[in-house]
């Protein structure tokens, strides 16, 4: 069975994170967790599991039920711990005899690539980019960690714009059809998440997907559905930063002018 290996992409040129090989310890992190999440999970194995399916995650801690996940912008202290005490911290790491993957996962690939674009573009327009250059989709967000690993490559990739109060990350997940009313929202078929298809995609979580307030909004723009999701990223206002907004598959701003897309996520 081929072993499970993960790949993060952004901007135009590939960066390759490999994600297999884990160095696991007695010790925890101590300081600089604010990019860090904690989970239920039956045992450390599944903490150490989840972190390698997650994008950015390069940073597994925990004991018993209880596991911490952090990306790669963080952590820069850990503590040694014993046996007695209990808790374990697990690295991902890259083997000098080569780049190996462990054995136990399910033979599946994660590609993902945070791309820009000069101006601002369409939901249609950026899938069409992926299909042309990758022949792959949008892809969607399986964890918050893998959200926060596009959070920072959007940010380094776009720049400072304070001229928009965000600019937007297009995702995949399209409306569907049975929910494309005003109000659906408010249905128990339709609220939150359950409205959304996600083609191509294997979701196994949605914790990375919190609407922002006001949000979702169902009512056509000049005859349209806001039927596509972008991801927010703050520019001049923060107060939605990593939060999902709906909007208008075929335009490339939204509201007045001050949220636009520049960035999209390829993937699958």
């Amino acid at each position: 069975m081929m072993s499970k290996c993960v790949y993060g992409f952004f901007a135009l040129v590939f960066i390759e994170i490999i994600q297999c090989d884990l160095l696991v310890f007695w010790g925890y992190p101590t300081v600089e967790t604010t990019f860090c999440v904690n989970i239920t999970v039956v045992s450390f194995d599944n903490c150490k599991v989840t972190c390698q399916k997650s994008l950015s995650c390069m940073l597994a801690s925990g004991s018993g039920n209880n596991c911490m996940l952090c990306d790669i912008y963080t952590v820069s202290s850990i503590a040694k711990s014993t046996k007695e005490i209990g808790i374990k911290t697990a690295v991902k790491v890259n083997p000098i005899d080569g780049d190996k993957c462990t054995s136990d996962t399910d033979g599946t690939v994660f590609s993902g690539q945070v791309t820009n674009n000069t101006t601002p573009l369409s939901r249609n327009s950026a899938a069409s980019a992926c299909k042309s250059k990758w022949n792959i989709g949008l892809t969607a967000l399986n964890s918050i960690a893998e959200r926060n690993y596009v959070l920072e490559s959007a940010r380094e990739i776009v720049g400072k714009h304070p001229a928009y109060k965000y600019t937007s990350i297009w995702l995949n997940g399209a409306l569907r059809a049975d929910c494309d009313f005003v109000g659906s929202q408010n249905t128990a078929e339709c609220s939150g998440m359950k409205a959304y298809e996600y083609i191509g995609d294997l979701i196994t979580s949605l914790e990375a997907y919190k609407f922002a307030p006001g949000t979702p909004n169902y009512t056509k723009i000049e005859g349209s559905s806001q039927s596509c999701l972008q991801l927010m990223s703050s520019q001049s206002e923060t107060k939605d930063n990593g939060l999902v907004k709906n909007s208008v598959c075929g335009t490339n701003c939204n509201e007045d002018n001050s949220i636009c897309a520049l960035t999209f996520v390829c993937g699958h």
